[in-house]
């Protein structure tokens, strides 16, 4: 199996939470289905905050492969999103799901997503202000391409 590289749609629909936005941003859905989907699996009627295992279970049920890739012991200063950002390596598949504290990003190459920045933009031109958050873990997102796996003789 290999994983096809993710293209970040912009984010689109009525729920304003950086859950369903980055879920959105990852699949083109729009806010108001990933709210739906979160519903689903959490059994809350309302989708205001999101924890790790629910997003991933909801990309991952969408087709998505998400692997942990880097995480942060924010009781010792995990680095800023803008530090992160700058120095630290990208998931080889270049799409990256960001949980800062009480937050979510998708961060595909130079561009950054969530429900504050609707329309992916290149972060290097987001205020400094906002950069300044704490990560505490990164996943690796790509798409399960069963196209290109090796057929078997």
């Amino acid at each position: 199996m290999t994983l096809a590289r993710i293209n970040l749609h912009t984010v689109r629909g009525h729920n304003t939470y950086c859950g369903p936005a980055v879920i959105a941003a990852l699949t083109g859905r729009t806010t108001d289905e990933a709210a739906l989907l979160l519903s689903l699996h959490t059994g809350r009627s309302a989708i205001t905050t999101t924890k790790p295992p629910e997003v991933i279970a909801v990309l991952r049920a969408l087709g998505l492969h998400v692997a942990r890739h880097q995480a942060f012991d924010l009781d010792f200063d995990g680095p800023s999103l803008r530090d992160w950002l700058t120095t630290f390596a990208v998931p080889s598949t270049g799409v990256s799901l960001v949980a800062t504290t009480g937050h979510w990003q998708v961060v595909a190459g130079e561009y950054l997503a969530d429900n504050k920045h609707r329309t992916p933009l290149a972060w290097r031109t987001i205020r400094k202000r906002y950069l300044r958050d704490r990560v505490e873990a990164v996943w690796a997102v790509g798409i399960n391409d069963f196209s290109r796996a090796r057929s078997m003789p």
